[in-house]
């Protein structure tokens, strides 16, 4: 389920916050632009990160796809928590986090006739279509499609599953994001 073009805008969101977060000319020697950037690069911002956490930096900045099942198995303890949070054993643990994944390594900023392209503001006024946060994500059809199942088992079943599985890589972006904003403090 991955766009070319939308890991290639991931790659460069984030090869421009490490740019912009530490000098990485001085750290490389040279030019590090986004085309440019290596993972050693990346990884020299980014050392402190979790285990999972930077399997899905790679995944989603670095394309390195060869990752994703290994991410996908060793996420599959937290799946199994959060379905015995919510009561479910009906529901494929492998299916929520591998949909969960595409969604959180799509680019879901808001676009089309009626969105913000991302700024989260219209006219001055927060963006209806996704809040104002300048992104939204995928549609309940799309989501029952990824799992498999229909819109009527998904509301009745996964609705709550899936969003506290949406969560877990939430927190690896405000992860990296945090690991990020420490990095600028350190240079």
């Amino acid at each position: 389920m991955y766009v070319r073009k939308t890991n290639i805008m991931n790659r460069q969101n984030l090869s421009m916050g490490v740019g912009g977060t530490i000098n990485l000319c001085a750290i490389s020697g040279g030019s590090v632009s986004a085309e440019t950037a290596t993972w050693e690069n990346v990884c020299g911002v980014l050392a402190h990160l979790s285990d999972n956490c930077s399997r899905y930096a790679r995944i989603k900045y670095r394309l390195e796809h060869h990752y994703r099942p290994v991410l996908v198995a060793r996420m599959i303890n937290d799946a199994m928590r959060i379905l015995t949070k919510h009561g479910k054993n009906n529901i494929a643990p492998q299916a929520l986090i591998e949909t969960a994944l595409d969604e959180s390594c799509s680019d879901n900023t808001c676009k089309g006739k009626s969105g913000c392209n991302g700024v989260g503001v219209i006219s001055n006024k927060s963006c209806p279509r996704c809040n104002g946060t300048g992104h939204k994500g995928w549609s309940n059809r799309r989501i029952c499609k990824g799992l498999g199942v229909g819109s009527t088992r998904y509301k009745r079943d996964y609705e709550g599953v899936y969003s506290d599985a949406r969560a877990l890589f939430d927190r690896f972006e405000a992860e990296i994001s945090s690991e990020l904003y420490k990095s600028s403090e350190r240079y």
